[in-house]
């Protein structure tokens, strides 16, 4: 395993690959553009399901509004999202169009070595069959408060890709905390990383993270990556993901 991390741009290239990878497994899904502001659709109703991606300094703003277009037309909510050297050019387009600001930037985050979480003795982690995804949604439906058919339909479509995994974390057989991992083309992508309020603040779901992490090493990744809510940034910065860059985001009302 390398230990040396990848930069930025490898890493945006990366989450790039894969959601448009998890756009097209959708039905109806679709991701289309240039490579400096590529356009991407999955179809539900998540603003940031849906978008577009402006990455370098290249994406000028008639080259992002090109994309929007394509996106809007698709009659979804839909998100601009703007990589530091995309940021002006975005931040233009992002106020004619009356987007919304999100709340604070995205930090994207890897790490090349596992990561060890505080022992939970009680936490029982295993890994969710395809029958069982429902259970996945039900927890993630706690955590986010997004309906459950949401992460239903993303899990779908994410297990008829290879090298996806469901992971379950349980206490006395209460599901109390899940992610969702993703291994393709030497990368793991960590999602869907919850924890029902009750159960929050016990190590759940840092526990549950070592284990999408430990799963995508064993599988060959050159590293692991996730893009952390701003909640969530200094759990994982504690299990020794590092921070390569913060992605501005802003929202259609």
């Amino acid at each position: 395993m390398s230990e040396a991390l990848p930069d930025a741009a490898t890493v945006a290239r990366a989450v790039e690959a894969n959601g448009e990878a998890l756009a097209v497994a959708m039905p109806g899904g679709w991701a289309s553009g240039p490579p400096e502001a590529r356009a991407f659709v999955t179809g539900l109703p998540v603003p940031t399901m849906n978008g577009v991606r402006a990455f370098d300094e290249t994406a000028v703003p008639a080259v992002i509004e090109r994309s929007l277009d394509e996106v809007r037309a698709a009659g979804v909510p839909f998100a601009l999202l703007a990589r530091p050297a995309g940021r002006e050019s975005a931040t233009r387009i992002a106020r004619a169009w009356a987007l919304i600001a999100a709340e604070g930037l995205i930090p994207l985050m890897a790490t090349v070595r596992p990561v060890i979480a505080p022992e939970v003795p009680e936490l029982r982690i295993r890994r969710l069959d395809d029958s069982e995804l429902s259970v996945h949604g039900e927890v993630a439906e706690r955590a986010f408060g997004v309906p459950a058919d949401v992460f239903d339909t993303v899990s779908e479509a994410a297990l008829m890709l290879p090298g996806t995994q469901l992971h379950l974390g349980e206490v006395d057989g209460v599901p109390v905390t899940t992610s969702l991992s993703m291994t393709s083309r030497g990368t793991t992508a960590v999602f869907n990383v919850a924890t029902t309020p009750e159960h929050r603040g016990r190590g759940y779901g840092a526990a549950i993270t070592a284990r999408a992490v430990a799963v995508g090493f064993d599988a060959g990744a050159r590293f692991v990556w996730l893009q952390s809510t701003p909640a969530g940034h200094s759990v994982y910065q504690r299990l020794g993901f590092h921070t390569l860059e913060r992605w501005s985001c802003w929202l259609s009302g």
